[in-house]
Order: C-alpha cells, then sequence, then structure tokens
C-alpha cells in the first residue's frame, strides 16, 4: 500500500538528505527490532537509476555504506549508499529493509542567468513505499536498515575540502554597466519585462510578458559575457564592447525584433548545450 503527501518547504530544504526524524519516520520499522538495531539509508535517485538493484520491504539486502556524520546518542544514525568508488571509509552491511520512503521534486525553476531548468525543491511529494522497482526514476530514498552487525558500521569521516585557487573575478566596470542597463529596463518596461538578477547584475535573466518575446539570460565571466537567446548563445568580450553588443540585443528584444529572426549573432554562435542538471 502506498500513501503520500506533500510538502512545501523553503529553497534548497531537500538540497542534502532528510535528516533524523523527518522523512523516514514515516518508514517505521517492525516493532521487534530495537533502536540500536536500526539505521537510516539515503538512496539518491541519480545513483539508483545508475547502479541500483530492485528491492521490497522485508528483502534481506547487503549495501556498501558511508557514515554521513558523527553518530550523536539519542538519534539514528544516518549512511549513504554507496555505488562507485568511495573517497571516504565505506564498508558492506548487511540487513533488513524495514521501512521506505520516496521524496520527488514536483516542479522546476529557471536558473537566473543560464535560460536552463533546474529543479524547484520547494514544493515535493513524500510516498511511503513498499520497494523500488527501477520504475520510479530520479526519485530520492530514504530506507530503514536493520543491521545484523553495529560492529560492521563505518566511521564517519568528514569530506575533504578541495584547495582550489581563487578564480578570477569578473571586470567591476562590466558588472557596473550591465546593473545600470537592468535598472533602466525595469524604470521604462517594467510592466512588460520580468528581471530576474543575481549578484548586481554578474547573472541576469530577463522574461518579456508577450508570448511571441525570446527571454534573454546572461552571465559575466572573467573574460567573457555569455548571453543566451532561444537555443542560441552569444559569446561576448567583457569590456565596453562586449556590454554595447548587449546594448544591441536588449534594443532588439524592446523592438520585437528577436521573434522575427532579426538579430545576427555578433560573435561566436552555437546551439545551447544540455542543463548540466
Amino acid at each position: 500500500m502506498i500513501s503520500e503527501h506533500t510538502i512545501h518547504g523553503r529553497d534548497g530544504a531537500d538540497a542534502e538528505p532528510a535528516r533524523n526524524g523527518a522523512a523516514t519516520d514515516e518508514a517505521a520499522a517492525a516493532d521487534e527490532a530495537t533502536d540500536d538495531d536500526l539505521v537510516d539509508v539515503e538512496l539518491e535517485g541519480w545513483a539508483m537509476t545508475c547502479c541500483g538493484e530492485p528491492f521490497a520491504v522485508g528483502d534481506r539486502v547487503t549495501w556498501t555504506l558511508i557514515a554521513l556524520g558523527p553518530r550523536i546518542p539519542g538519534l539514528r544514525p544516518r549512511f549513504l549508499e554507496e555505488h562507485h568508488e568511495p573517497t571516504r571509509p565505506a564498508r558492506p552491511v548487511a540487513g533488513v529493509v524495514r521501512g521506505l520512503v520516496g521524496r520527488t521534486v514536483l516542479g522546476a525553476r529557471l536558473a537566473i542567468g543560464e535560460g536552463v531548468l533546474v529543479p524547484d525543491r520547494s514544493l515535493r511529494r513524500v510516498q511511503r513505499l513498499d520497494g523500488w522497482d527501477g520504475t520510479r526514476g530520479g526519485i530520492d530514498l530514504t530506507a530503514v536498515l536493520e543491521i545484523d552487525d553495529r560492529a560492521d558500521l563505518p566511521e564517519y569521516e568528514a569530506p575533504r575540502e578541495a584547495v582550489r585557487e581563487s578564480p578570477p573575478t569578473p571586470p567591476a566596470e562590466v558588472i557596473a554597466a550591465l546593473h545600470e542597463r537592468l535598472v533602466r529596463l525595469h524604470h521604462d518596461h517594467g510592466t512588460r519585462l520580468r528581471i530576474r538578477s543575481m549578484n548586481g547584475g554578474r547573472r541576469a535573466s530577463l522574461l518579456p510578458e508577450a508570448e511571441s518575446a525570446r527571454p534573454v539570460h546572461w552571465s559575466v565571466g572573467p573574460t567573457s559575457v555569455s548571453v543566451n537567446l532561444g537555443d542560441r548563445r552569444f559569446l561576448l568580450p567583457a569590456d565596453a564592447d562586449g556590454v554595447a553588443e548587449v546594448d544591441r540585443i536588449l534594443d532588439a528584444i524592446v523592438r520585437g525584433d528577436v521573434a522575427q529572426g532579426g538579430l545576427t549573432p555578433p560573435l561566436a554562435r552555437s546551439n545551447v548545450p544540455p542543463s548540466p542538471w
């Protein structure tokens, strides 16, 4: 029997596995199991779609687990099932699945400055499941596992932060100039144009209300401004010349020329690649 309810949450509420006492409370284990025998196991949707084996509540399984945090008295330990080469201590752990819930993201939102859709985790559906057979692609799972031997569990090791050099920053004068354009557009066309921006205009999405008009998105890097317009991407220099070309694109959008194909890419053009999300 599958039961379900919908959870409304803040943006990013499901960016990491559910914490103790949240979704897993609905996947309560059998009464005969003691709390000391139970652990929560997070099974990531993308990994299950790639490499997961079907299972049902009540099945005996052996999963390779990584501890997601230090053990805290009174709280059920949390682990992640690992299908690939682990970067932290991992051990195979045997046990019986005593409960299972699935979490499905219901919507998508536009990534500012990119023109692609990314999962909107502010609206989710949580379902109690009796198993997983591979037909529910992409759904994140939380299982309650009654383990055979607590000594088999791996110890927690904090992830090692990668040492990265700070990337070059985009030219401040270019960002300031683009921000000025956003302010001007909002003043002149606020009722006909929705504007979303981040970091003072470094990333922006301009969404015309007219159905025939195409949205435009830009993202400023250290040496270039990437402008997405429909299925086209323009690569402009991050300098005064690039800002002038952005002006030309914005003027064409305001006039409605883009819908008729009147805009010619000023520099390199390529199809927009699939979203990395």
